[in-house]
């Protein structure tokens, strides 16, 4: 679907590989400045937007317990490139019995692999898992994106690193599993 064209560009929503929507900035002669492979985007291009999401198993909820494996969410994006959030939505889907919670930590969804990283850099900290992973009842939980508690974030702690989610609490016990939606760009570091 085209866009109206403003001034001397027109934007218009494309499909990449049906997975994801984009912007492309397109010049009126047609060409496409500042447009590749959807790795990265040159400075001043518009990045294109993209969509991933992760299904968190039991096994991996249980395994990030006590600052344990993280799961990623979003791959690494690669040498001198980091991801940008713009959105990440949690929902919980019940399984048979509900996870047995223990800490007031909640879950991060952060910048890196380990959970010392994840809470260094986080995206979001302290989302109860109380609330999340224990009802008897599938839930959905909306994060906002504010960086570090509202703080800016080191760009050379997140250069190539994925986006992931860990815990220092304790769980136990339930079957439910977590579908995270990230919606994000690509951005170069330099």
């Amino acid at each position: 679907m085209g866009l109206t064209p403003s001034n001397k560009a027109q934007e218009k929503w494309e499909s990449s590989d049906g997975a994801a929507d984009f912007l492309q900035l397109t010049k009126p002669d047609g060409s496409v400045p500042g447009w590749i492979d959807g790795t990265a985007t040159p400075q001043g291009a518009l990045a294109p937007v993209k969509v991933n999401r992760a299904l968190v198993t039991s096994a991996q909820l249980i395994a990030m317990s006590n600052g344990g494996t993280p799961a990623i969410v979003v791959p690494a994006p690669g040498a001198g490139l980091f991801i940008n959030p713009i959105g990440i939505s949690l929902r919980y889907l019940f399984g048979t019995k509900a996870y047995s919670i223990s800490g007031t930590s909640g879950l991060e969804i952060g910048w890196g692999s380990t959970f010392n990283s994840l809470d260094l850099n986080n995206i979001q900290a302290a989302i109860s898992e109380t609330g999340l992973l224990t009802p008897s009842y599938s839930a959905f939980f909306g994060v906002s994106i504010s960086g570090v508690n509202g703080n800016p974030v080191p760009l050379a702690n997140i250069v190539n690193q994925p986006v992931a989610l860990g815990t220092n609490d304790t769980i136990t016990s339930g079957d439910g599993t977590l579908l995270v939606t990230t919606v994000y760009t690509i951005e170069s570091a330099s």
